[in-house]
């Protein structure tokens, strides 16, 4: 099917993609793939409204709707089943979510527009597991997500970002998705024999650690 109009997406990245494909043995690579497949249905809500696509070690989550304000919350809720499956089976992610005009086959899996640019730049610029919303867009997704249970899937929070500075983003809430904090250490299993993966690693303790999205667990109850 072709969507053209405005759409919300979120783009995720597996963390230490590179290093996983050094270290599995090339029978394993099929397997890693299903496990990509499997946590990206694992992320659908109980909907039709989100569509998927993965391209070697990326994850794109986007709206299927008519209706914006729609799009933004169900790409809101997947973003956080999809991050707390990552977590369960033990491969971190890093997102970013985004909004505006895209041109989307879901068929043939091409998806083109400039937020799939945005998402992948903020991305790319973050040093934990989580997820951001793009600011130019920030507004919009509080606005739709602001009423009821769903408005627990966003918190702000000073995101760590790979330039070493704390900036204020609307975050996506996730880690009331998993039991305990000791799963993100699964997921960063080699962290502390590799720098780069324990700053990300530490980062994400310190969300977790935060409380800021385990608040309440009324959306819990809900998705």
């Amino acid at each position: 099917m072709i969507y053209e109009g405005d759409n919300a997406i979120a783009l995720f990245d597996v963390l230490g993609f590179r290093e996983l494909v050094k270290t599995s043995q090339t029978s394993e690579l099929p397997n890693l793939l299903s496990t990509f497949e499997k946590m990206s249905d694992a992320s659908l809500p109980d909907s039709s409204a989100i569509g998927t696509a993965l391209f070697s070690d990326t994850i794109v989550l986007y709206g299927t709707s008519a209706v914006a304000d729609l799009d933004r919350i169900m790409v809101v809720i997947a973003a956080s089943n999809l991050l707390g499956a990552a977590t369960r089976v033990g491969i971190p992610i890093r997102g970013a979510l985004s909004f505006g005009h895209m041109y989307i086959d879901s068929v043939n899996e091409r998806i083109v527009g400039p937020p799939m640019v945005s998402a992948y730049e903020l991305e790319q610029q973050q040093e934990w597991m989580g997820a951001i919303v793009d600011p130019a867009h920030a507004d919009r997704y509080q606005q739709s997500i602001q009423h009821g249970p769903v408005r627990e899937f966003v918190v702000k929070y000073r995101a760590p970002m790979k330039s070493g500075q704390r900036s204020v983003y609307l975050c996506v809430g996730w880690t009331f998705r998993i039991g305990q904090r000791d799963q993100i250490t699964q997921a960063f299993k080699d962290a502390e024999l590799r720098h780069d993966s324990y700053r990300k690693y530490k980062n994400t303790l310190e969300f977790y650690d935060s409380g800021v999205d385990r608040e309440s667990d009324t959306a819990r109850k809900f998705f």
